[in-house]
């Protein structure tokens, strides 16, 4: 089957499975002598890491610089969070939530499921435009729409609190997911 590489393939896919295999090791240090602190300390390293693996992807493969991505993260945690937060407290910090969303409260599996399908949408609608453009053209859109997003964030506060904090979710939401779809 290595027939059907060139010699930069087979060095990349080695690289990956090496990756992966130190990744697959850390996480079973982890199960093995870990503690709860260490939970927040490997997710937070894996969610920079997927960020850069996926930022390195698309500038190294397609050789076009991109910002775009932190809003589609952006979004999905919004997303997320504001499904999975208990009704109660989202009508104390969430008081003049649109569309009802300070009235229900979904599992963290189907407000995940909920956040990838609408980020989802969301990098189609804006795909569609991004890639009739080459050049410079794709890293000034990327950063408009990251700009567009962030403003949003920042002055729609009936929703996303402006620059306070998003208070209430569950702080089990992490590690339940991550138990759960591990191994």
């Amino acid at each position: 089957m290595m027939g059907y590489f060139n010699l930069d393939q087979r060095k990349g896919l080695l690289g990956a499975a090496l990756l992966s295999l130190i990744i697959l090791a850390i996480v079973g240090a982890y199960y093995a002598w870990g503690e709860t602190y260490h939970a927040r300390i490997l997710y937070a390293t894996f969610v920079n890491l997927l960020v850069v693996v996926g930022l390195q992807v698309f500038t190294g493969n397609a050789n076009i610089t991109g910002f775009s991505h932190a809003a589609f993260m952006g979004v999905a945690a919004y997303v997320a969070v504001i499904c999975v937060t208990p009704a109660a407290m989202k009508l104390i910090s969430l008081p003049n939530a649109p569309w009802g969303l300070n009235t229900f409260e979904l599992s963290a599996l189907v407000s995940a499921m909920l956040a990838l399908a609408i980020t989802a949408l969301m990098g189609l609608a804006t795909g569609l435009i991004v890639v009739r453009l080459s050049g410079v053209g794709v890293t000034i859109t990327s950063i408009a729409i990251l700009v567009i997003v962030h403003s949003i964030f920042l002055h729609r506060t009936d929703l996303f609190k402006g620059n306070q904090a998003f208070l209430g979710f569950p702080k089990y939401l992490i590690c339940r997911i991550s138990r759960g779809w591990s191994f």
